[in-house]
């Protein structure tokens, strides 16, 4: 299959190869190096990625489901700017060229067998047009009818040669069967080696067997002699004699020439047989798949130079990421603390790998404790400053990581004051690490002691509400959404007057009934709005809104009872100030509560919806409009909203939840 693989920095320079599903990343990875090379950046260190995903070596591009024509990018590790004025050049950085690491060691091998390859091809060749000479030389030996044979192999030979160069690679339609052709080439020269050997040994026996003249000479002139007459025919017959004499010892010569050159054409068939067998990418393939000793690792990136560090880190982070021994032998040999120190390197290409590392370590939960025992917790928040987004997307991995699998490690973020640092990535986070982040906080806002922190702060939930905005803003974020809203919800009941100092909140989630299409964030964000309708100000802030009425009619598109009785609630509410029941009369509101009340069977919804038409029917002032609540009965502990009659919305004590989607469900209406 035809791959395409991109560089930014070779914008204008595609390469197109062809590999296998079963080929690995590393085969690709190699196969780029020789293109590299090619055009003097052989050095040139990069990562492969494929729909946002990077590309580890030991994996094949069937299991990443890479399919033809697929478009793969090359990621540079370096400077880019310094990669483009080396591409003018045409030179490799000075640095790095001055040291050779494996990769290139075994680059340059490849290269030099290659070269040989191209080489020997060449030499072939031209010997065999060589031996088209002997064929003409056969037709004068005692062996005539030979030259028939040897022509006949000689054409074969050179009508069915692949062509091999080390930029082209093969070249032709014989190439595809080149297996074939060597094995085929290498019998037939055997088998003429075989004849023209024993074809020698004859003629040289027979010179052997007698004085001048030879015994078969004797013969084929015997009846010349018993006919000659004269002197003259006499000395015919001799001159033949001599002439039989000197075409056996010709004979006898080449033969044993064309021995030895069926037998060098038999020895470079065989070399060839065996150089085919190598393929581009072969030798680097293995060294990058294979094992490393992990003690010897470490100490290059210890005191390795840059050069060596990078590429030792990179091999403990695939090392990590092929299997849970290789984890614990990190651990074992005190590689998480080389790591964290390495993580906060200047290079930023180190940096990456060692935090990728650092995840990779710490999807184990044995793992994990160990790691925040020995500070690295702080490491990790630090690492969310950085500019790398693939550095910081690592980072948060291993936050995320720390923080679902224990709540005893939840604390170490708040005791390193890491916490400011996850809250400022909350602002210009994206894609993948958004819903990471929302999992986070979701998970310390569940904690209860990391609760009562983030609730006494006004910072989480303002992080919280620009996350929420962002993923508004784009498609595909139901998920992260739906945390998001689930950790507002538990700071809320931690804290009532947490979302008041919240000014777009309220709008937002009116918003959310048209940007987004699931029951379950509409039910978060409608217990939300009854949280603002309880106070005074946020109750005024909704009826002020222009689309209060529309928001509402496009949540009551869903059936689920719990959504229906928070509509129930909120229109309750709303209706309930004397001074705000014209207005909602004139957008539509008693409409809206008819409807409600037409379409549901449950009792609690009715009672709240009959209650919401008799205040907006009504031109008496309530008892609220006399005393106006603040905020209603406040728990210290976890607890959910409950309707007790139709008349109030208190909120009442319960357990705390049991499950990380228990802010959904103990915030319910009963």
């Amino acid at each position: 299959m035809l791959l395409y693989i991109k560089n930014k920095a070779f914008p204008e320079q595609t390469f197109v190869e062809i590999f296998t599903p079963t080929d690995s990343v590393a085969r690709v990875r190699a196969i780029i190096l020789h293109r590299l090379y090619e055009i003097g950046h052989s050095h040139h260190q990069f990562r492969l990625k494929y729909k946002d995903k990077y590309l580890r070596d030991g994996y094949t591009l069937e299991e990443y489901r890479i399919l033809n024509n697929a478009v793969i990018n090359m990621i540079p590790l370096d400077d880019l700017k310094q990669w483009n004025i080396n591409m003018m050049l045409h030179q490799p950085e000075k640095d790095n060229s001055e040291v050779e690491d494996c990769v290139q060691q075994k680059l340059k091998i490849e290269v030099d067998y290659l070269n040989r390859r191209e080489l020997y091809m060449s030499l072939y060749k031209v010997m065999l047009m060589m031996q088209s000479f002997f064929v003409l030389l056969g037709l004068f030996t005692n062996y005539w009818y030979f030259s028939f044979v040897y022509l006949f192999v000689l054409y074969v030979s050179l009508h069915f040669c692949p062509s091999f160069s080390r930029t082209g690679g093969w070249i032709g339609k014989s190439s595809y069967r080149r297996f074939e052709y060597i094995r085929a080439m290498a019998g037939l020269f055997l088998l003429g080696m075989i004849a023209s050997l024993t074809v020698f040994g004859l003629s040289i026996s027979k010179l052997n067997s007698s004085s001048y003249p030879t015994v078969a000479c004797l013969d084929s002139t015997a009846s010349c002699f018993l006919d000659a007459q004269t002197d003259v025919q006499i000395a015919n017959c001799a001159t033949k004699q001599q002439r039989c004499y000197q075409t056996s010892v010709f004979t006898s010569i080449y033969f044993g020439f064309v021995s030895f050159l069926m037998g060098l054409s038999c020895a470079i068939t065989l070399y060839l047989f065996r150089n085919f067998q190598f393929t581009a990418g072969d030798y680097i393939e293995k060294y990058l798949t294979k094992s490393r000793d992990l003690k010897t690792l470490l100490e290059m990136v210890k005191n390795g130079s840059l050069f060596e560090k990078r590429s030792a880190t990179f091999e403990i982070a695939t090392m990590a990421a092929s299997a849970d021994d290789n984890k614990l032998e990190i651990v074992h040999e005190n590689g998480l603390q080389v790591l964290i120190s390495v993580a906060l390197s200047e290079d930023a290409t180190t940096q990456e790998y060692a935090t990728e590392a650092i995840a990779e370590c710490l999807t184990i939960p044995a793992i994990q404790d160990h790691f925040v025992t020995i500070g690295g917790v702080k490491s990790l928040t630090a690492l969310l400053h950085v500019k790398n987004r693939r550095t910081f997307h690592q980072a948060i991995t291993a936050l995320y990581y720390i923080t679902t699998d224990s709540d005893h490690n939840k604390m170490y973020i708040v005791d390193y004051e890491g916490l400011d640092d996850l809250l400022y990535a909350c602002k210009y986070c994206d894609g993948e690490d958004r819903e990471m982040l929302a999992s986070i906080l979701l998970e310390l806002t569940y904690f209860e002691k990391t609760r009562s922190v983030l609730a006494s702060m006004n910072t989480p939930i303002e992080s919280a509400c620009q996350l929420l905005y962002k993923c508004l803003e784009e498609s595909g974020y139901n998920s992260t959404i739906a945390h998001i809203l689930q950790a507002i919800e538990l700071l809320a009941i931690e804290s009532p007057t947490v979302i008041l100092g919240q000014e777009n909140l309220p709008y937002q989630l009116l918003e959310i009934s048209s940007t987004v299409q699931d029951s379950r964030i509409w039910l978060l964000a409608t217990k939300l709005l009854v949280c603002f309708v309880q106070n005074t100000e946020g109750r005024e802030k909704l009826i002020m809104s222009a689309n209060l009425v529309d928001s509402l009619y496009n949540y009551v598109q869903n059936n689920d009872v719990l959504l229906l009785r928070t509509l129930a609630t909120i229109c309750l509410q709303v209706t309930t100030p004397f001074k705000h029941r014209e207005k909602l009369m004139n957008d539509g509101m008693h409409d809206f509560v008819s409807l409600l009340q037409t379409t549901c069977n449950d009792r609690e919804v009715w009672n709240s919806a009959e209650r919401a038409i008799e205040n907006l029917q009504s031109g008496k002032p309530s008892a609220e409009d006399e005393t106006p609540k603040k905020f209603l009965v406040h728990s210290a502990s976890s607890s959910s909203i409950s309707s007790v009659d139709s008349n109030t919305i208190i909120i009442s004590r319960r357990p705390a939840p049991t499950s990380r989607d228990g802010a959904a469900s103990s915030s319910g209406y009963r």
